[in-house]
């Protein structure tokens, strides 16, 4: 076959936080028929606490598993060791309907305006190929000028070189790290004909409930040390801050002030489903969306401080971020409390 695309929507009115979410929500909306668990999964997520040197990091995910899209992992140590050509791999993967997640160095990809100053490992999301121009159609974070997650087609040279150029530089005491294992796996993803889509209000409900209760997706709290659920959020991101104001770094990874900005983003459009699909006239609902499009707001505020600092420096803005912190706290509680109670109307 010479040219192959898999279904494919771009999701920047959705959520494209990181590229695992981005390319999940990529193929739910180009599903035949919507998976309506779209609008209860990203609810859930992990904030990862990390101590360095006295120095908090926090790594944030989305939830990330769907019944309607398969996920097989491929070690590249035994594509390596078969001596398994790459082209033919990625290729053969698409013609049998798999999307490919692939951790690459996105150094040596052309393409790239956001990462193309410095080595960064990434995921880059493979959806087609087209063996006449010898290009994939991809997807990632290669120009915010184009939509934060946007479309590109990069060579088969460039994509075997930032493949085997990450695999070639991992040493083996960083594979020794267990966040290094990403670096090492290639993910195909299947979108499944047929699946058992299993939203529904209750399951919202208890949803928001896990969340308000710093709960995992499953009702588990405090289950792994320094991995924390929900509404933990706040109090993660005010300490975080404090840390800065305490020492003397400089730098604000904005990726919690991101998953925020998203969440109430994410929010207000679970809502909008709602209402259109359960209670058309419930004006409580449209408060409701009225309510996650101004936090949507405020968070945005609170993240375009935060990039004003990485630049300035000034540690008098970050004071101002922690008080637009404590305030989407407060509302959030609030919101999401009457929120339930719309739900439980609704039954």
């Amino acid at each position: 076959m010479k040219i192959k695309e898999l279904p494919f929507k771009l999701p920047n009115k959705f959520i494209a936080y990181k590229p695992f979410d981005a390319s999940r929500i990529s193929i739910l909306l180009a599903q035949e028929s919507l998976c309506k668990e779209i609008y209860e999964n990203f609810l859930h997520f992990r904030i990862e606490k990390e101590i360095e040197k006295e120095n908090i990091k926090l790594d944030c995910h989305f939830n990330e598993e769907f019944s309607s899209i398969g996920v097989k992992k491929v070690p590249i140590d035994i594509i390596t060791d078969l001596g398994i050509d790459f082209i033919t791999f990625c290729r053969t993967a698409i013609e049998k309907d798999f999307y490919i997640f692939l951790p690459i160095e996105t150094f040596e990809v052309s393409n790239y305006i956001n990462y193309k100053k410095k080595y960064r490992p990434h995921h880059i999301f493979i959806y087609g190929y087209n063996n006449e121009k010898e290009v994939f159609y991809c997807s990632e974070f290669f120009s915010f000028d184009k939509g934060i997650y946007s479309s590109e087609t990069v060579t088969y040279r460039e994509m075997e070189e930032a493949y085997y150029k990450l695999q070639t530089e991992l040493e083996s005491k960083v594979m020794l790290n267990e966040w290094a294992q990403w670096m090492k796996d290639i993910q195909l993803l299947h979108s499944f004909r047929e699946y058992n889509d299993k939203f529904n209000i209750k399951r919202l409900i208890l949803g928001l409930q896990n969340f308000l209760e710093e709960n995992d997706c499953y009702g588990n709290k405090n289950y792994i040390k320094d991995v924390f659920y929900g509404f933990a959020i706040y109090d993660l991101i005010i300490e975080y801050i404090n840390n800065i104001l305490k020492s003397s770094k400089s730098n604000f990874d904005i990726k919690s002030l991101s998953l925020i900005f998203y969440r109430f983003r994410y929010m207000k459009l679970q809502a909008q489903f709602i209402q259109e699909n359960y209670s058309k006239y419930n004006q409580s609902i449209q408060s409701i969306i009225d309510s996650y499009w101004e936090m949507e707001e405020k968070s945005y505020n609170a993240l375009k401080l935060a990039i004003k600092f990485s630049i300035s420096h000034e540690k008098n803005i970050l004071n101002k971020v922690i008080n637009l912190i404590e305030e989407l706290k407060k509302n959030d509680y609030i919101v999401t409390i009457n929120y339930i109670e719309c739900l439980k109307n609704i039954i």
